[in-house]
């Protein structure tokens, strides 16, 4: 009925006690029976026993449990601060050069795209500097020193997007220093992406 209110709602509420006051009390408690009770001191022991261990394990969990938290941060500060990089002004350059030269990227052969980035030296910088970085962000999400949810969020179109207008550079680029490795880790990377799936362990990535 309207009005009225259960009983097991007026009960329902939780308390929390800090665990130095829980073991505080049980001290309390076993020194009162040990003195109160001479005759329970043997089955005191056992009880002692069972707290200490008690007390350890969750100490044990509480330490581990810190210290995956603090691992989470420190990776998603890592995160950022590879993030932190996308102001710089080689990003600007090749994302400007890629809308403004590249808008048609299908139909620029791969020499023709190679001759226009390495004949101009600050381009040339530019694009090597970015496609450096990434590189740098997939070995670090390879090697679980980052955050990789935190990276795609951020460059999950930027990162594959670029890769994509530039790869004809990349397979010249590739041909020319026959070194077909060139870049290669920051491909891994794209293909993961592009394809849903986190690169450290190959898992889809939430809400998608």
């Amino acid at each position: 009925m309207k009005g009225k209110t259960r009983i097991g709602q007026l009960l329902n509420f939780r308390v929390s006690v800090p665990l130095w006051i829980v073991l505080s009390l049980a001290s309390g408690l076993i020194l009162a029976i040990y003195y109160l009770w001479p005759g329970g001191r043997e089955h005191l022991k056992f009880s002692t026993a069972v707290i200490a261990g008690a007390t350890a394990i969750y100490s044990a969990y509480y330490v581990g449990a810190a210290l995956r938290l603090k691992l989470q941060r420190d990776r998603k500060d890592k995160s950022f601060e590879i993030l932190t990089l996308l102001n710089r002004p080689e990003f600007v350059q090749v994302r400007r050069f890629i809308e403004q030269q590249l808008k048609n990227h299908d139909q620029i052969s791969k020499s023709d795209l190679y001759k226009k980035i390495v004949e101009d030296a600050d381009l040339l910088n530019a694009v090597t500097v970015t496609l450096g970085i990434y590189e740098d962000a997939s070995i670090a999400i390879q090697c679980d020193y980052v955050d990789e949810d935190v990276l795609e969020q951020s460059l999950g179109f930027t990162l594959p997007w670029t890769f994509k207008c530039l790869r004809p550079y990349i397979e010249e680029d590739r041909e020319v220093c026959k070194a077909q490795e060139l870049y290669s880790e920051v491909e891994k990377l794209v293909v993961s992406w592009t394809n849903g799936k986190r690169l450290i362990d190959g898992s889809e990535f939430s809400g998608r």
